[in-house]
């Protein structure tokens, strides 16, 4: 049963999420998360444990960037370590494109795992990006722009 909800529900719910941010559509996105999630973002020590405080960080983020995309979109099972059976949650791979809005353009290689609740709203996320293109993108936008601070 958890394989068949993972192949008919999981992946649509992570591409659902994917395609609200990246049209940065704040109320969209808000519905694909618990309001306990708990989200590890790439940047270090960038933890979310709330929803309010994970949609602080998409609002403030977005006005940087004119135009989000993701391709070479991979979604497989995540898989249970103690038994290396799927688990239901969703594992992803995929290449992210932000074009900011002072004319970078930069690529990067994402992985994330998401995990869900019997209401299908992620309740946890582990984000990774590949380091390098984290660190020049940070130094970038700060070269443009002030960071973004969420108080």
């Amino acid at each position: 049963m958890r394989t068949w909800i993972y192949l008919h529900s999981m992946p649509n719910l992570v591409q659902g999420y994917f395609d609200a941010f990246c049209s940065k559509d704040s109320a969209k996105v808000s519905s694909f998360i618990s309001d306990t999630v708990v989200r590890i973002a790439p940047g270090y020590g960038d933890t979310s444990t709330s929803k309010s405080y994970w949609m602080k960080i998409c609002k403030g983020w977005w006005p940087l960037f004119f135009d989000l995309t993701t391709k070479d979109v991979v979604m497989l099972p995540a898989i249970k370590p103690t038994t290396l059976k799927p688990d239901g949650n969703v594992s992803v791979y995929a290449t992210w494109v932000d074009n900011a809005v002072n004319g970078i353009k930069i690529i990067h290689k994402y992985h994330g795992l998401f995990k869900f609740n019997k209401d299908h709203k992620i309740i946890f996320a582990d984000e990774y990006r590949m380091p390098a293109e984290c660190s020049r993108k940070r130094r970038l936008l700060r070269n443009s722009w002030s960071p973004i601070h969420i108080t």
